[in-house]
């Protein structure tokens, strides 16, 4: 109610690797010279939300029933489906690979002290930061900051340091990994059976020399949607989209690039969407045609040439959004990842800098090296009405039970 009664609004959510609590409230008409009181009321107002909850008893059972139904809403669609499936191949038995929302199991025997018992060892100051966008007086903002009851871990649970390296993954000596599932839900937005796939490279972390480039290549990955966009407006600022339009059999729905970035690593690439045809081997086929695009635009003889004119647009286009994100909420998460993967506060502005000066030479080498490395991911699932069962060439025990729990009530094969 006091957020309310303000005008704020409070948001939070989680990440794979980071938790975000965010205030946002207006400091027109406040008393104070460029909005100190709002600032000192909301880093009290956060700091006392995040480092002393109450953890009441009857509301920790109450969002146990509202995460239990978030991760049926998820579990019901196809493309959370399928990136959860992915990072499961791409990090089998690490956290990375698990569901944000937890599974059945962990969900339902999550107890109240062992809640609090996490919150003590890993809510702490060393592991947060604090940020703020819009007319915000940074002494202000210290000064609000300074005032913040603190505490240190409990003795009792230790804090677990973060570790320095990359996680576990299948991008450790690297060889091809494939998954794939019969799904017996059915998207009820789609006029039909769909297979969807995830072709995913590996990508590089916050302090990679190939970052810059890797993020001006997922610009010229491109977005589709059949039902908002027609073919020939595929344009050569999207020259991977324009090379798998024109080359792929299947009826293509929906192109989505994405790129995970994880501290010292990420995934890069895209998702895919097209009707099925109720062939067995449509999601082969459907990777690797959008494979053979990525190949075409990055790999060919005259890819620099090709490319000379859309790397440029493409990377102040980014550098631009980077050193001025559409909105505050965008700029505290950027800012935030930034700061907790380099410790260094410029780190952005470092960044869309680097991204500035981006060549295709840059771009072409970052890509090319991936795919002639066969550091690639490539993770499907197809809707169907019988019953839902994984098919995978992945030989991990431990990847198969992982995808087995997103899938739900599947058998494995």
């Amino acid at each position: 109610f006091e957020v309310e009664e303000r005008g704020a609004l409070l948001t939070a959510y989680t990440s794979r690797e980071h938790g975000f609590y965010q205030l946002q409230s207006h400091v027109s008409g406040s008393p104070y010279p460029n909005g100190g009181g709002v600032v000192n009321w909301a880093v009290d107002f956060l700091s006392d939300l995040v480092l002393w909850p109450l953890l009441d008893p009857e509301a920790f059972e109450q969002e146990r029933y509202t995460i239990w139904r978030e991760a049926e809403e998820v579990a019901n669609d196809a493309h959370e489906t399928l990136l959860d499936c992915l990072h499961a191949a791409v990090f089998p038995g690490d956290g990375y690979g698990r569901v944000i929302l937890g599974d059945r199991v962990s969900l339902a025997h999550l107890s109240r002290s062992a809640l609090q018992n996490y919150h003590q060892s890993h809510f702490v100051p060393s592991a947060m930061v604090l940020c703020a966008a819009g007319n915000v007086d940074h002494a202000a903002l210290v000064d609000a900051a300074s005032k913040v009851s603190l505490r240190s871990p409990s003795p009792a649970v230790p804090a677990q340091p973060k570790p320095a390296s990359a996680p576990p993954s299948n991008f450790t000596n690297f060889r091809p990994t494939t998954a794939h599932l019969s799904w017996r839900k059915r998207d009820p937005r789609a006029s039909g059976p769909q297979v969807h796939i995830a072709v995913a490279l590996e990508g590089a972390g916050w302090a990679a020399v190939d970052l810059p480039a890797l993020l001006v290549a997922q610009e010229l990955l491109g977005a589709w949607d059949d039902s908002q966009t027609v073919p020939s407006m595929a344009s050569t600022s999207a020259p991977v989209l324009a090379a798998f339009l024109g080359r792929s059999q299947h009826a293509v729905k929906q192109i989505q690039p994405f790129h995970a970035v994880y501290g010292p690593q990420s995934l890069f690439g895209s998702r895919v969407s097209a009707s099925l045809n109720h062939d067995r081997f449509d999601a082969e086929v459907l990777a690797q045609e959008y494979i053979q695009a990525l190949r075409a635009v990055f790999c060919s003889p005259t890819a620099h040439t090709a490319l000379a004119a859309a790397v440029p647009a493409a990377a102040a286009r980014l550098a631009t959004q980077l050193a001025a994100p559409a909105s505050a909420s965008e700029l505290n998460e950027f800012s935030a990842q930034h700061f907790l993967a380099n410790r260094d506060a410029d780190g952005p502005r470092k960044l869309a800098a680097a991204v500035a000066s981006v060549t295709s030479s840059d771009v072409v080498r970052a890509i090319s090296s991936r795919l002639d490395a066969g550091c690639i991911a490539v993770v499907s699932i197809s809707e169907t009405l019988g019953t839902a069962s994984w098919k995978a060439s992945v030989g991990e025990p431990e990847i198969l039970a992982a995808i087995s729990e997103i899938a739900g009530h599947g058998t494995l094969s």
